[in-house]
């Protein structure tokens, strides 16, 4: 397999991202429409699987490399949404103390609920 540098790998993320983005408000204007947004759900899939491995991979080159940006700072809207579900999952005084947390679950590949788990129970205060 052909490896890819950091760089490269940065820049695949975020037009993955971007794509996802893209069908995502596709779906909606479907939606919105009144039609039916199977097809545009299937094309979606694959283009989620890719962030999925992009991430691993995103993740293995992170620790061979000091110089790239946490995961969070390439998908900013994946990111946001991410919070938006997580945030009432937290107690209110723990918001702001439990973020490295939920942005490391973020880069796991967790579900909210997982990172709000696990970011708690790394004693977030």
């Amino acid at each position: 397999m052909v490896e890819i540098d950091e760089l490269t790998l940065a820049a695949a993320i975020e037009a993955v991202e971007a794509q996802v983005w893209q069908r995502y408000e596709q779906i909606d204007a479907c939606i919105a429409d009144g039609d039916d947004p199977t097809d545009l759900e299937d094309e979606l899939m694959p283009w989620v699987a890719a962030t999925g491995k992009l991430r691993m991979a995103y993740e293995q080159a992170g620790q061979a490399a000091a110089n790239l940006p946490p995961y969070h700072q390439l998908v900013p809207r994946s990111f946001e949404l991410f919070l938006t579900r997580c945030r009432p999952l937290l107690p209110e005084e723990k918001n702001g103390a439990a973020m490295a947390g939920l942005q490391a679950g973020f880069a796991g590949g967790k579900t909210p609920q997982q990172a709000v788990q696990a970011a708690l129970a790394t004693g977030a205060d």
